[in-house]
């Protein structure tokens, strides 16, 4: 009886030591999946055969649609230009600082916001 008192205890020690050294992880996870905060304002990308196309208060990577010649970021944040799509890691060839005009090269597949 002893012993399956002392396993128990122990058992119940190392459960909540457990509990208590993952504690703070998991109470931080959530700070660290809120770090995608949305840009304030509005892209504005331009196309060579259609009118402009706006994105307001983008994040993230965006996908482009066929034919990007120009982008306005009316945005507070820098938009990095990528040649790759979002389905693989960007590989970021320029970037268009807040307030700025930008062309784009005629290979853009992508445009990413980091926060």
């Amino acid at each position: 009886m002893r012993h399956t008192a002392a396993v128990l205890g122990t058992l119940a020690a190392t459960a909540a030591l457990s509990l208590a050294t993952t504690a703070p992880a998991i109470a931080d996870a959530p700070e660290r999946a809120t770090h995608s905060h949305p840009a304030d304002g509005t892209l504005v990308l331009f196309l060579d055969a259609n009118g402009p196309v706006e994105y307001e208060d983008p994040v993230g990577c965006i996908t482009l649609p066929e034919g990007p010649t120009a982008l306005f970021n009316d945005t507070n944040r820098r938009v990095y230009v990528s040649t790759t799509s979002c389905a693989f890691h960007p590989r970021v060839v320029d970037s268009v600082r807040p307030g700025e005009f930008g062309s784009l090269p005629g290979n853009t597949r992508s445009l990413v916001v980091r926060s």
